[in-house]
């Protein structure tokens, strides 16, 4: 503890509980500490963790939530979410370098005037145990030497096709748009240095498409399914890929029909399938995961959800893991490629635009590149389907992967396909299954704060 350091806290509390739970303190006199400045909303699920990760940015020491008890919320529901956001948000900024208790979420109702002076006078204790916040990515910190290894490249999965698969693919691709199943079939094609996206629309284009060499390296094509404004697309996809076309049906973003998948078989396929069979090139079969495959069928893996390399930093202290993720941010040129690989990444506007108007520049400094990486990490809970395109565009090797896999890790221990804790959810497996953080369940994460 600091000699005479005085914490700040923001507290942020809901309407019609916790709010009036700390006037009722004040009438009934009960003493708390005044470190907390406190910020009304209507309800705890209209806290996103953008604020508290701003607060966090900012200066606070420390960040408390309290909202109504679940069960009793004024709206509902807003609780129950709001306990499913935190709870993988304070995963994730335990994982970034911050101790995890600056960061308390609770429930207090409008008779608990003791009890909001308790948890409060609780909570500035802790932090002032803490000491001051380090802003994250604040230093120029070099990092661990263990870290070395940590390049996106180790989480390249299975190697290309031969030239087997890419005649089939040519066939495959010329069948297609000759007989009108597809306007454009998109794959790729042999460039200067790797293989690079191609839409083929004719025969002749097709002929250029091939098998990618190292497809665990090769671009999402799924994130070009946006701009074909109604045309109906062939689409040659590894397996994680597949799954982000299914998350983007879950969001509305796309129609099964307006879509034909290709799927790479055996080793150019490897990865964690989506929940049906496919079939083989010359059989289609609109009921499968896939609507062609080429060669054998994919190869199962669970390195996605395994993730040794993120089993390693998981064990580290938190100091070296705040050195670490340092390091990692201050290289960071705010290129966006890791937003543009992404074909999660299809908002309109983005938060870093929103908060970061063009007259204000786009603020080239480690806090905010930090909370840049951070909250795009989290607004992929439950979405990111391990396919590493972010990693593999970053032309600064920065191991983005390992913030997805520690999402995706934190959102399967709690959540699953059916809503239930501890059955292993995992993003697009299915196009049926609901997003984490659009349901709840009513008795999931019981027994005390999140």
């Amino acid at each position: 503890m600091i000699e005479n350091f005085e914490p700040r806290i923001v507290g942020f509390l809901c309407n019609w509980c916790s709010y009036a739970g700390a006037d009722l303190a004040g009438t009934s006199r009960l003493s708390y500490p005044p470190n907390i400045r406190i910020v009304r909303v209507p309800c705890s699920g209209r806290v996103d963790p953008l604020f508290v990760m701003r607060a966090l940015r900012d200066g606070a020491d420390g960040v408390l939530v309290l909202g109504c008890h679940p069960g009793d919320c004024h709206y509902s529901d807003g609780n129950y979410h709001a306990r499913r956001r935190f709870a993988i948000m304070h995963e994730l900024l335990s994982f970034v370098g911050y101790e995890p208790e600056r960061v308390r979420v609770d429930w207090v109702s409008a008779s608990e005037g003791a009890r909001f002076s308790r948890v409060v006078s609780e909570f500035t204790e802790k932090v002032r145990s803490l000491g001051p916040v380090r802003r994250l990515g604040a230093q120029a910190a070099t990092a661990p030497a263990q870290a070395a290894a940590l390049r996106p490249a180790a989480t390249s999965a299975g190697q290309g096709g031969g030239p087997g698969q890419t005649a089939q693919l040519r066939e495959l691709a010329a069948r297609l748009l000759a007989e009108g199943q597809a306007g454009v079939v998109l794959g790729w094609e042999k460039g200067s240095v790797r293989e690079r996206p191609l839409f083929a629309s004719t025969a002749e284009q097709a002929s250029r498409l091939v098998v990618p060499q190292e497809p665990g390296a090769s671009l999402n094509l799924a994130t070009y399914l946006h701009h074909l404004h109604g045309k109906k697309a062939a689409l040659v996809v590894k397996p994680a890929d597949a799954r982000a076309v299914n998350v983007l049906i879950k969001e509305g973003q796309l129609k099964r029909e307006d879509v034909v998948l290709i799927g790479l078989g055996g080793e150019a396929g490897r990865g964690p399938l989506p929940a049906s069979e496919p079939s083989p090139a010359s059989e289609p079969s609109p009921a499968s995961a896939y609507d062609f495959v080429l060669g054998e069928p994919p190869v199962l893996s669970d390195a996605f959800v395994t993730a040794p390399l993120l089993d390693e930093v998981e064990g580290w202290p938190v100091a070296q893991r705040a050195a670490f993720w340092d390091a990692q941010f201050n290289k960071c040129e705010r290129c966006y490629a890791c937003r543009q690989a992404c074909p999660m990444c299809y908002c309109a506007e983005c938060l870093s635009e929103q908060l970061n108007p063009a007259w204000q520049s786009i603020a080239i400094e480690a806090p905010e590149q930090a909370f840049f990486h951070v909250m795009r990490a989290y607004h992929l809970a439950g979405r990111c389907t391990g396919c590493n395109a972010c990693s593999n565009a970053c032309p600064e090797g920065i191991p983005l992967y390992l913030l997805n896999q520690k999402v995706a890790r934190e959102v399967a221990r709690f959540f699953g396909p059916d809503g239930l804790k501890g059955t292993g959810y995992q993003a697009g497996l299915s196009a049926d299954v609901a997003l984490p953080f659009t349901v709840f369940t009513k008795d999931e994460l019981a027994g005390g704060h999140a």
